[in-house]
């Protein structure tokens, strides 16, 4: 396929992909909130959804990235089949700690949380986990090989799905249990895995082929984007938790709507990171940091295009669009919601850090960045909190991601002469193509 042709078809197919997402993912939260009897109710489910989120990112970092870094860039027939055995044997490793954890701290999480439901909910996960092995190793091997078709049904069958169990619940005046919401939610997970698999089928998926240097090799990239993951997942929900703790489930449910609205800004960033990052990696062997330069500031600069429309409307009419997707009883949301959507700023230029680092194997030196900014994170959303109660979250968590912003741009300055004024000098340019196709038409 020509480099061309890839960013297209990559493109058009992850932005589909992210959009149908968006639409079923947007539909189910409107349904859901408004199902559930009460907000502590939506606050628990939102907690859960926060620490299953989580490891599947925290799988990510250990497993996929350095599955399709090594793939992506490697040709020859025997090495790829010991890094297919050797990643699936680490993917189940990684299964079997993470229930192991998840099992002790079950009990500790809802109690922390004052939500006992919790623990049958966790149970519920740890059986599903073992069948996300298969589920996620054929995505993360579609996308090595640059195949987004697969994964692309994957994602729609399994958000549709949800949606439209969601929406016989609604129709039918049901209020499902914790555990049948769980029992669901996870079943769909599996069922987009076997959807996703019939368009790729006749890839090479599986080995029975592993080796202790490439399990080492795989694990030894993966230890610092799992653990800049396990940070970067801390920055983004250490605002819920702590208000879980700090205030109530009731806090999280009033704060969650703000996330899951400004989230909805982030589609274009989540698509064009997961079409960058394997074309990085096999760009990373020339050593051509002018190459990455372009890649950084092009990939942020039409993120931009995307948001900042978006993020200006939902600012904007902040009140009337809380009220439509989650109902009157969440008006009191629009502050905070007003207050996250500045987050849709910063994290193209995080994301985008983060993707270049990683594929130039400096994955160690994004994990420190990242740690840090976790830590500051923490101090700022207790102080905030305590002194402004739910909407100090939205404060603690915008100040840094400004502060980490500032660090990011200093080291890609440095590191790769990155100007973020040549970000926005894109930009007039990306808007100007955008209205010369539409005037064609």
């Amino acid at each position: 396929m020509s480099k061309q042709n890839y960013w297209i078809k990559s493109g058009l197919l992850t932005m589909a992909q992210r959009a149908s997402m968006l639409l079923f993912g947007t539909g189910g939260f409107m349904l859901l909130i408004r199902i559930l009897p009460s907000k502590e109710d939506f606050g628990i489910w939102a907690l859960f959804l926060t620490i299953t989120t989580i490891l599947g990112v925290l799988r990510n970092g250990l497993v996929r990235n350095g599955l399709v870094k090594h793939l992506a860039s490697s040709e020859d027939p025997i090495e790829r089949t010991k890094i297919l055995g050797s990643s699936l044997i680490l993917n189940t490793l990684f299964t079997v700690v993470q229930s192991v954890v998840l099992i002790v701290i079950a009990q500790f999480l809802a109690s922390f949380w004052g939500a006992p439901q919790l623990v049958e909910m966790f149970y519920w996960f740890i059986g599903a986990s073992f069948f996300f092995i298969i589920v996620t190793h054929l995505e993360f091997v579609q996308q090595a090989n640059f195949d987004f078709l697969g994964v692309f049904w994957s994602y729609v069958s399994r958000s549709a799905s949800f949606f439209f169990y969601l929406v016989w619940c609604y129709a039918s005046y049901r209020v499902p249990s914790f555990t049948e919401l769980t029992v669901v939610y996870l079943g769909t997970w599996i069922f987009g895995g076997v959807i996703g698999y019939i368009p790729s089928r006749r890839m090479q998926f599986f080995s029975t082929q592993f080796t202790k240097e490439w399990l080492k090799r795989l694990y030894d990239f993966g230890k610092y984007t799992f653990g800049t993951n396990l940070s970067s997942q801390a920055i983004r929900n250490t605002d819920q938790w702590m208000l879980g703790r700090m205030i109530s489930a009731e806090g999280v449910a009033q704060y969650n709507p703000a996330i899951r609205i400004a989230n909805l800004v982030e589609v274009p960033t989540l698509a064009i990171a997961q079409i960058v990052f394997p074309q990085a990696a096999k760009m990373s062997g020339t050593s051509d940091k002018s190459a990455m330069k372009d890649l950084y500031e092009k990939s942020v600069a039409s993120i931009l295009c995307f948001v900042l429309p978006a993020l200006i409307v939902l600012f904007i009419f902040a009140e009337e669009t809380v009220v439509i997707l989650a109902g009157e009883r969440y008006a009191d949301t629009k502050d905070i919601l007003r207050v996250t959507l500045f987050y849709s700023l910063f994290i193209p230029f995080a994301r985008q850090f983060g993707v270049i680092l990683d594929a130039s194997g400096k994955q160690q030196i994004n994990f420190y960045f990242v740690l840090l900014t976790g830590l500051l994170n923490v101090v700022f959303n207790y102080f905030f909190i305590q002194s402004y109660g739910v909407i100090g979250a939205a404060y603690g968590t915008l100040l840094t991601y400004v502060i980490g912003f500032g660090l990011n741009q200093w080291f890609l300055r440095k590191e790769f002469k990155i100007n973020v004024g040549s970000v926005f000098k894109y930009m007039p340019s990306f808007y100007g193509m955008a209205v010369n196709k539409i005037l064609k038409r």
